[in-house]
Formats: C-alpha cells, structure tokens, sequence
C-alpha cells in the first residue's frame, strides 16, 4: 500500500516533468522567433533600413537576448546617429559577453559618436587587450587619441 506522502512525490514529479516539457517548448518557441526576427533584421541592416533592423533586433532581443544581437543593434543605433541608445546597447552586449573585442569596439563607437574620446580610448584599449593586432581596433585608437588631444576635448 502507498503511503499519501509517496503519493504527492509522484503527482509533484509527474507535474514537474510536465513543467519541464513545457519549458523546453517554450524556448524552442522563442529561439525560432528570435532566429526569424533576427534574419529579417540582418536583412533590413544589408539593405540600409536601419530603423526597421532596429526593431526587428527589438523583437530578437525580447525573445531571447544574446551578446550577438545587442552588439547588432548597437550597431543600427550607431547609423542612426542615435549615440545613447547605441552605448547602451553596447554596455549590454560587454554584459553578456565581457571578453568579446567586437563588444568593446561598439562601445568606443558609442563613445565617440558621443564625442567621449577618453571612454572611447578605454573601450578600445580593452578591445586591443582581447583581440592584439585588429587592424581597426589601432585605427580607431589613434584616431580617439587624435581627438581626446584637440582643443576643448581635454575634458571628455
């Protein structure tokens, strides 16, 4: 005979189990929405719809948020000219994935963008430490010092 708690165990199992199942299809659910929306953002970014890739990373990013995605709507945001929005999206990015050089990158961007040379050459000094000898990466770095040394930019 089974005792009431070995029941509950079994009904406590079986409803995790269900759980679990449920779970997973979940997240299979929302990793194809986000491969699809993220395919029509790569689209829109190649075909210089900017603001439409944006929004479809929005949707991406909502279903399943990754490094990749925000690095990429950094990048809509820095075409846009939107500085704040593609710095923040940046920070997010080094968030999810701090020894990623391309990370770093997005963020001097924003920086830059935003005329903040000095926080541009730090975020890029952490791209050179993780990727030595990114060709970009040293362009962009002397080009910061360039600007951090030009009259009126000493405080930024």
């Amino acid at each position: 005979m089974e005792s009431s708690h070995m029941k509950n165990l079994k009904v406590q199992s079986h409803c995790i189990s269900i759980s679990d199942t449920k779970l997973r299809r979940d997240q299979r659910h929302l990793e194809r929405a986000k491969a699809i929306f993220k395919s029509q953002a790569d689209h829109a970014f190649r075909l210089k719809d900017y603001k439409f890739a944006s929004k479809s990373y929005d949707l991406a990013i909502d279903a399943a948020p990754s490094a990749t995605l925000y690095a990429n709507r950094s990048l809509c945001k820095l075409m846009l000219d939107d500085g704040e929005g593609a710095l923040s999206d940046a920070l997010s990015c080094r968030m999810l994935r701090p020894n990623w050089a391309k990370a770093c990158y997005r963020q001097a961007a924003a920086h830059m963008l935003l005329k903040e040379y000095k926080q541009a050459c730090d975020a890029l000094l952490d791209a050179q430490k993780l990727d030595p000898g990114n060709i970009e990466v040293e362009r962009e770095l002397r080009k910061a010092r360039e600007l951090m040394k030009a009259p009126g930019e000493a405080d930024k």
